[in-house]
């Protein structure tokens, strides 16, 4: 990509423009720098798989250089501390110079013990904010938490019927998502899921008898590769 500059009567502004050698696929104000952030692909080399980002000044149209961002952000650290969930987030981020590609390396330790929770590492760049890795991990203990008092809560005062028409249903669910991806619809049966069921209900092997006679088309000797992959045969 190319900068071409116009000077009116009353301001400077500029124009970007697309060179034979790279396709722009995206651009975009980045939140939280207010750099305008162009991002390019290769079309000279069909190998080359890179996205290159380009930082631009909105207001001048000057560009940023990765150098110019690695020693901007260098020594750069940034820590969150969640004191009612005993939490610490550390974050950093690093340059790739070829590409200007920054990463976004985040660590969650537990601060009682110093234990690591989750690791990730992200593209910062984008026009709106997205969780950090302390939400997305708060985030999932709350959906867990909130399966389960489903479980302990609704599904507990569910009829003996009412049960098996739940796990039939969400056995054939399961079933047509993984045949339509392309995968064996009966691998989610493995002694894994059934000791994870076996867990939440008691009388599971009572529904599955009901799920496995009960589900389409499937002949004996189906039904019986079923309980041997869940380790009841």
């Amino acid at each position: 990509m190319e900068i071409q500059y116009r000077r009116s009567a009353s301001e400077s502004n500029f124009e970007i423009i697309p060179t034979p050698d790279r396709k722009i696929i995206k651009q975009f104000l980045d939140y939280e720098t207010g750099y305008l952030v162009v991002m390019e692909i290769s079309t000279d080399y069909p190998t080359d798989t890179n996205s290159y980002y380009t930082l631009i000044d909105p207001n001048t149209g000057l560009i940023i250089s990765p150098q110019a961002r690695l020693s901007s952000i260098e020594g750069w650290e940034r820590t969150i501390v969640d004191e009612e969930h005993g939490l610490q987030l550390t974050s950093r981020r690093t340059v790739d110079l070829p590409t200007g590609q920054e990463t976004l390396h985040e660590t969650l330790i537990e601060i009682a013990n110093g234990k690591v929770k989750s690791t990730g590492e992200s593209t910062p760049f984008a026009p709106e904010p997205s969780p950090n890795l302390l939400d997305k991990y708060l985030e999932r203990q709350a959906e867990k938490q909130r399966n389960s008092n489903w479980w302990e809560e609704e599904y507990a005062q569910m009829s003996l019927e009412e049960k098996q028409g739940f796990w039939l249903h969400n056995t054939m669910l399961q079933m047509r998502f993984q045949g339509e991806s392309g995968y064996d619809e009966y691998a989610f049966f493995t002694p894994e899921n059934y000791d994870d069921w076996l867990a939440k209900e008691p009388e599971i092997d009572q529904i599955l008898d009901f799920v496995i006679e009960n589900i389409p088309d499937d002949t004996e000797t189906v039904r019986a590769q079923i309980n041997q992959r869940l380790g009841r045969s």
